[in-house]
């Protein structure tokens, strides 16, 4: 969905290039898909919040992609840090 231009850096996402990890919005990236589900009648199902955390905290427990879930990031932040160059 990112690379159709649905979800934007810096809204519903972060990448930091050092530590190479990227921080999700949950709720608002799920609302995104929510409105891309509906408008293109994908006939996948449709997971609600609860089920997308589990998984990901399956996967943390797996010692998958997952690195952490519930973790505070200041988004304003890292945005002004990518602007000038530093993340």
């Amino acid at each position: 969905m990112a690379e159709m231009g649905r979800l934007q850096s810096g809204i519903h996402y972060l990448t930091h290039q050092e530590q190479e990890r990227v921080a999700i919005r949950l709720d608002v990236c799920l609302a995104e898909y929510r409105r891309f589900h509906r408008e293109t009648q994908l006939m996948s199902e449709l997971l609600d919040r609860s089920a997308y955390q589990k998984q990901l905290r399956e996967n943390r427990e797996r010692e998958g992609y997952v690195v952490e879930t519930n973790k505070l990031v200041n988004f304003s932040e890292l945005v002004d840090a990518n602007v000038n160059g530093r993340c």
